[in-house]
């Protein structure tokens, strides 16, 4: 790397970590104040809140840091014209793929590393984040659970569900165990599946097994049963690890298992291939990016950058997540809607660049 290489790769990296920094701790407090009613409610401990943030920390980070990048782009282009730096370097024959290659392996270095940290760091403390919040909220836990297997007790029925489809409302390979006050089994269902409508599960292919008190058992059949259970599906939502609490091996995994069993994991698809594309948006979002720089630093338009960052990414993101919901909804193949909007984009951003007059 020659020294104008490495000068503007370290000017870069210091606007980057400015830009970070003021951009986490908008996010940070945005974040408290949407929270502060919980807390106050709840009378959080200073020790839980501070526990709670620690964790959400990582996750913050990653999440804002395409926001920094296309930020720092602006800034670094928009410093490096006004001080007719760029200017300078034209002069002296150094071309545009010169000029942003600094930019551009900068950034390719943070998709590695925010890659790196989804995998390796943000599961762990999403999950820990969430399991705090719980417990400032005083929920008890009562369930014994795997990603691909639910035990779950509501008072005395003791539930166990193979798959949860949580967009869709669905239990899919349910097993309910009902106990008497002294704890015998006197009852068991299992079905098919079982699916919210209204304000009831409606269960399908259903198996009744009543234990009777001689030692008989008395078994029937139906297709279908309503069962005026108090649980909702937002009871065992809450207990769901989230996509973003597995790393891409742990739902690679749950994937295989679930569809070894007959299940639908389109959603979980999806969500595993985004988590490969989303830290490359860093790297797409600044090609992008770049013309927008050039072309108002130009004109001394520094503000204007600014805003335009904004609007570039709020943009980004949107059709990034639009792209996403159809593959969750099976609109799009999975491994097409977590990479259709990096594609789209860096095309664009490449053509951009070439209309470039440096």
């Amino acid at each position: 790397m020659t020294i104008i290489s490495r000068y503007i790769f370290r000017e870069f990296i210091k606007v980057f970590f400015y830009s970070l920094a003021v951009a986490t701790s908008l996010f940070f407090i945005i974040d408290l104040f949407e929270r502060l009613d919980v807390f106050l409610k709840y009378q959080a401990s200073l020790s839980l809140i501070t526990q709670y943030f620690l964790y959400k920390f990582p996750s913050i980070i990653f999440q804002i840091t395409p926001v920094a990048v296309l930020l720092s782009t602006f800034i670094t282009l928009g410093i490096l014209s006004r001080n007719f730096e760029i200017i300078a370097l034209k002069a002296t024959g150094i071309n545009l793929f010169r000029t942003i290659s600094p930019i551009l392996v900068a950034t390719f270095i943070i998709s590695i590393i925010v890659l790196l940290g989804n995998e390796l760091i943000a599961p762990f403390t999403n999950h820990k984040a969430r399991t705090i919040y719980k417990n400032i909220k005083g929920r008890k836990e009562k369930y014994i659970f795997k990603q691909h297997q639910l035990w779950y007790r509501g008072g005395n029925i003791i539930y166990n569900i193979k798959f949860f489809s949580y967009q869709d409302n669905v239990l899919h390979g349910v097993t309910l165990y009902f106990f008497d006050k002294d704890f015998h089994l006197y009852k068991r269902i299992d079905a098919e599946r079982a699916c919210w409508e209204g304000e009831n599960w409606v269960f399908k292919n259903v198996t009744i097994r009543v234990f009777n008190p001689d030692k008989t058992i008395k078994t029937s059949f139906a297709t279908k049963k309503v069962l005026p259970l108090k649980e909702r599906p937002e009871t065992f939502k809450k207990e769901i690890r989230k996509p973003e609490e597995m790393s891409y091996l742990e739902l690679k995994e749950y994937i295989e298992k679930t569809t070894q069993e007959g299940y639908d994991t389109t959603k979980y698809l999806a969500d595993m291939y985004a988590k490969i594309s989303a830290p490359f948006i860093n790297f797409i979002i600044t090609l992008l990016g770049i013309p927008f720089a050039i072309k108002l630093g130009k004109h001394g338009g520094f503000a204007l950058g600014v805003t335009f960052s904004f609007i570039i990414g709020f943009f980004y993101w949107v059709f990034f997540n639009i792209c996403l919901a159809l593959g969750h909804g099976g609109a799009l193949p999975p491994l097409i809607s977590a990479w259709i909007a990096n594609f789209i984009f860096g095309i664009l951003g490449l053509y951009l660049l070439l209309q470039i007059r440096y």
